[in-house]
């Protein structure tokens, strides 16, 4: 597999984002299905890049090429804990790229703040994305009922990845923001 890197998401990705967000796939993966307007998602992506709870993450490939986003979305309540969103871009996806998009990071989250806790809900009908998180490291912690639909709800304790422990030390690397 290819070398991932990644940095922080910046007012020039908003576009990327909104096609990646409305993406067919990803719409029937959401527990939102409905197409998101650029007016409303230009609003909820400056919202998010001034929030200092959020935490967005470009994900590249070797050459530069935006594969996918992470998101951390942290709160006060409980502290240190943050729920976790990811979108691969369509030609990424299948491939591995999600669970090592996930895994670079969560590193990189639990080096810039002091989340120690990510949490997903993933849609129990969406097996890719179980399947992908899965294989980052986080456990099942069951299914529960979130928003009138079955998910399953996943956690990841960040003390236990290490770059060492995840066995691809040199698998991603972090830029500074551009």
């Amino acid at each position: 597999m290819m070398k991932l890197s990644i940095r922080r998401v910046t007012e020039g990705d908003a576009r990327q984002l909104w096609v990646w967000a409305n993406d067919p796939d990803v719409r029937l993966a959401s527990f939102q299905s409905g197409r998101i307007s650029w007016k409303v998602h230009r609003d909820w992506f400056r919202e998010r890049l001034q929030d200092p709870l959020t935490y967005m993450y470009l994900v590249l490939d070797g050459e530069g090429s935006p594969v996918g986003v992470v998101r951390f979305q942290s709160s006060d309540h409980p502290p240190r804990h943050a729920i976790v969103s990811i979108t691969i871009a369509p030609k990424y996806r299948r491939r591995g790229f999600g669970s090592s998009a996930l895994g670079l990071a969560a590193l990189q989250v639990g080096r810039e703040s002091s989340i120690s806790i990510l949490t997903a809900h993933i849609r129990t009908v969406n097996r890719a994305s179980l399947q992908t998180f899965l294989n980052a490291g986080f456990q099942d912690q069951g299914t529960t009922m979130m928003n009138g639909e079955s998910t399953h709800r996943l956690v990841l304790e960040l003390g236990s990845l290490t770059e060492h422990e995840r066995g691809r030390p040199d698998q991603g690397r972090i830029r500074d923001q551009d």
